[in-house]
């Protein structure tokens, strides 16, 4: 059965006074407030049509598509089409004589010259450069979708609870009249047994005082009631003053009888905020082999056909419009760079691997991203990072820390265990992300410091914050 209930907002919390009615009337010259009807689906649709932040969260995700259109233009061919004029001074002719011949001029004074080219470049081996930026771009096209379906999640649920904690503060509130109303019954009876001597001051006085504790309880609740109808207008973007009606939402029939098991496996594969740190982990193996690709030999066609007057690649010039064209093919190959593409590139040691880390973070400079394939392993005292210049470690697998480990920014693994020793120095500041949990038998310092990982946005990627992820213990 469906019910209706008419929420005014002049109604709660006002009718604090004893056998204070259900309605509310109109003062006289006051207009009668404006009265929406809701259902829990209306509302829904319109906290998702209001929400200026699943508006930012949607245009983010158009443009990360569009970003991996533009990824795969670069396997595409360019096409140039220039044109110019140019004047230039006027300089003396150079003319050749010989015995027996006319003079040649081969330079002559040409102060007006007018040149067009279509040119075209398309790469032919890029080392792997373009198919990362590629997969690169997907994968944040992946993310940023995930990351708008989790936030519609959190607003569809925080839209709902408060459509029903509307329902069941107004449900509250009017059992509580009721039960006023019963003391009162009970209140009167006793009071006329106390004129027939059949009852005690004492006993007056406890129905009274029981009395005004449900009276206390009804204003308490009546006032939540307001707070509860107030949250649910700036959900779905009604102003103050708006009377509400609402149906109550249709029962759901029984209870779940799905093993806790089988909702653990659904809620890990089907949350998009797992999905979208997945993406982004994809993407951060992405970019790494874009560094890599540096590395490599790059070539590429050209071709371009030139119409000019005077063209320079015919001698003598003369002022005539004339043709000619081009067709080659360039290799590059950057020999040495500093180490600059090893510091973005996947990190992979065997043992110990904290000097390599240490090194790699330290020649990545202001964009410390590093990626682990496989484990690692940190033995300390080492110091990745600093707090103007954090780093990012995304590590395909496990990581475990020993004795005194100081990281500044953030770490990704499938799962962390720290071993420290008492007394010894281990900090992280910024944050850590664990798939699996945390093990370990010492007690590190975890500092969520939002500044770092502030340093952090911009150089190596945008970080949404994932709802519920982030607690302080």
């Amino acid at each position: 059965m469906r019910h209706r209930i008419l929420l005014v907002s002049v109604m709660v919390g006002l009718a604090a006074s004893r056998g204070a009615s259900s309605s509310v009337a109109v003062e006289d010259g006051q207009p009668a407030p404006t009265v929406v009807h809701l259902t829990l689906d209306d509302a829904l649709e319109r906290s998702r049509a209001r929400s200026s932040r699943l508006a930012s969260l949607g245009a983010l995700s158009r443009a990360a598509a569009e970003g991996v259109k533009g990824a795969r233009a670069g396997r595409r061919p360019e096409l140039d089409v220039s044109a110019g004029y140019t004047r230039n001074s006027d300089v003396p002719e150079l003319t050749l004589a010989s015995p027996g011949s006319a003079p040649n001029t081969l330079f002559p004074n040409l102060p007006n010259n007018w040149r067009t080219r279509v040119a075209a470049t398309m790469p032919l081996y890029t080392g792997g450069r373009v198919e990362g930026q590629i997969e690169g771009a997907a994968e944040a096209e992946r993310a940023s979708v995930s990351d708008r379906a989790a936030f519609e999640n959190d607003l569809t649920l925080e839209t709902h609870a408060a459509y029903v904690n509307v329902l069941f503060a107004l449900e509250n509130a009017r059992v509580l009249k009721n039960a006023i109303t019963s003391y009162e019954a009970h209140l009167k009876d006793v009071r006329a047994r106390q004129d027939l001597g059949l009852a005690a001051s004492s006993e007056v006085l406890s129905v009274t005082v029981e009395r005004e504790r449900a009276e206390l309880g009804r204003i308490q609740s009546e006032n939540l009631a307001a707070i509860a109808i107030a949250n649910l207008r700036r959900l779905v973007g009604l102003p103050g003053g708006t009377a509400l009606e609402l149906d109550a939402p249709p029962e759901t029939g029984g209870e779940a009888r799905d093993e806790v098991e089988a909702l653990v496996r659904q809620a890990l594969e089907s949350r998009p905020e797992l999905e979208a740190l997945r993406a982004r982990i994809r993407a951060a193996g992405a970019s790494a082999r874009i560094a890599h690709a540096a590395k490599l030999p790059q070539a590429g066609l050209q071709a371009g056909y030139d119409y000019a007057n005077p063209n320079p690649r015919i001698l003598p010039q003369s002022a005539d419009w004339k043709t000619s064209w081009s067709v080659g093919v360039n290799v590059s190959w950057r020999v040495l760079d500093g180490g600059r593409a090893d510091t973005s590139a996947a990190q992979s040691c065997e043992g110990n691997c904290a000097n390599a880390l240490e090194a790699a973070v330290a020649a990545a400079g202001k964009n410390a991203l590093i990626r682990v394939s496989g484990n690692l392993l940190l033995d300390g005292p080492v110091t990745i990072g600093s707090a103007p210049l954090p780093a990012l470690v995304v590590v395909e697998g496990a990581v475990q820390l020993r004795g005194p480990v100081t990281l500044y920014g953030l770490l990704y693994a499938t799962s962390v265990g720290w071993n420290v020793p008492v007394a010894a120095g281990a900090l992280v500041r910024g944050a850590v992300i664990s798939e699996n949990g945390y093990s370990g038998d010492g007690s590190p310092e975890l500092v969520y410091d939002a500044a770092v990982l502030d340093h952090l946005r911009g150089r190596t990627g945008t970080f949404v914050r994932v709802s519920g992820s982030w607690r302080d213990f």
